[in-house]
């Protein structure tokens, strides 16, 4: 199998100058079977295929990313993208992990496959670099722009939440505001922001009630038909606030996480109320029993990588016998972060929070301590641990 393919992508690369009209470019998607293979790759110059394999949730979650690149580049003629989950495609590609990326790069007539982040910005980074393209010179998007092809696909599903804007066509200073709103969650799969031009696609208007541009609207997680129309402006820092607070994200603008991403509210109760206890090595038996009935308690979704990583330091502690561990730790996770990607970069930044909030309450405590405890020792309560209050009213819609 593996030789019937690489005699075919040569001849068939052969046959690119060949192309017809009409054949699918740019942010339209192409299903790439096995039976239609060998006909579409002749066609082709460049290719981009999403990987996908049946029953996989990632690979739905992530989709979107690879609609928003394939819109990025819809004006590079040379470029199809397509979707492929053909079992025997997908093995003749050398797919191991999903959803992966098979691609050819321009002038080449054997597929690579990359397996890095799914991010607009990585996946903008593999096309540019395929196509031999400058990628300062790629106007790069981070919010997909909703059709009648793609529109029930995205927003008929209750396992991400979805921010749409309507706009018109002319309000382009809107649309770059909006950008850098969805630049901000590039990284987080859970949630799609989405536009539509409402000159563009009448239809899709009437799904909405509108009277002014731009609106938007705001769809619940775990929910499918349901909308309510977000209160407020295209303020920038107003609506990075009600979507932390909405979604449980912890974005700043530009995509950095705040100091609470990774944090776990009952586990930091333990680590404050044995305090006292860390600082002065002690009591590790009852704090990690303490440590695990909570972590039992956690919904079935919590991140098992950042509960571990709790328990991970607290045995550090103990093992080495000083909480200056802590700072060994928190200095390592700074050397991890040279070289890579953005998603692992978030989930190091997230443990780097967890060691910072340690810190923090044993010095409280120590402090406590040495002011003959005339210091309250805090923890944050506020109303979302550490998500700011948005202030906006919502009209519902059904």
């Amino acid at each position: 199998m593996e030789l019937y393919f690489k005699v075919l992508f040569k001849v068939l690369f052969i046959a690119n100058s060949l192309a017809i009209p009409g054949i699918s470019r740019g942010s339209e998607i192409l299903e790439l079977t096995e039976s239609n293979f060998q006909t579409q790759i002749k066609h082709m110059k460049c290719m981009f295929l999403y990987a996908t394999k049946d029953g996989c949730e990632k690979c739905e979650l992530l989709y979107h990313k690879f609609l928003i690149t394939a819109q990025t580049f819809e004006r590079e003629r040379d470029i199809t993208f397509g979707k492929v989950s053909d079992k025997t495609l997908t093995n003749a590609f050398e797919v191991t992990s999903f959803p992966g990326i098979v691609y050819y790069e321009y002038g080449s007539a054997m597929p690579k496959v990359y397996l890095g982040d799914i991010t607009p910005a990585a996946l903008a980074k593999v096309v540019s670099d395929a196509m031999k393209i400058d990628l300062k010179k790629v106007d790069r998007r981070f919010a997909l722009q909703l059709t009648t092809e793609n529109f029930h696909a995205v927003i008929d599903t209750d396992k991400q939440y979805r921010l749409v804007m309507l706009h018109e066509a002319d309000d382009e200073d809107e649309v770059d505001l909006y950008e850098e709103i969805a630049e901000s969650y590039e990284n987080e799969p859970d949630i799609v922001i989405a536009r539509i031009n409402v000159d563009s696609d009448r239809k899709l208007r009437r799904e909405f009630n509108s009277i002014s541009y731009p609106s938007f609207y705001w769809y619940e997680k775990g929910v499918v038909e349901k909308k309510k129309r977000y209160g407020g402006g295209l303020n920038i820092d107003q609506m990075i606030r009600f979507i932390n607070q909405e979604g449980g994200f912890y974005r700043s603008k530009g995509g950095r996480l705040n100091p609470y991403a990774g944090l776990i509210k009952p586990l930091d109760e333990v680590i404050n109320k044995y305090g006292k206890d860390l600082y002065g090595i002690r009591n590790f038996d009852k704090i990690k029993r303490e440590l695990r009935a909570e972590i039992a308690k956690l919904p079935v979704n919590q991140d098992k990588e950042l509960t571990d990583y709790y328990m991970h330091l607290v045995e550090e502690i103990e093992e080495d016998r000083t909480i200056e561990t802590l700072d060994e730790s928190r200095n390592r996770l700074f050397r991890e972060m040279s070289g890579v990607g953005p998603l692992e970069f978030d989930q190091l930044v997230r443990k780097k929070n967890i060691i910072q909030k340690i810190i923090d309450i044993i010095g409280l405590h120590l402090l406590e301590e040495i002011s003959d405890g005339n210091i309250d020792v805090p923890l944050d309560n506020g109303p979302q641990y550490g998500f700011e209050e948005h202030g906006l009213e919502f009209h519902e819609e059904l």
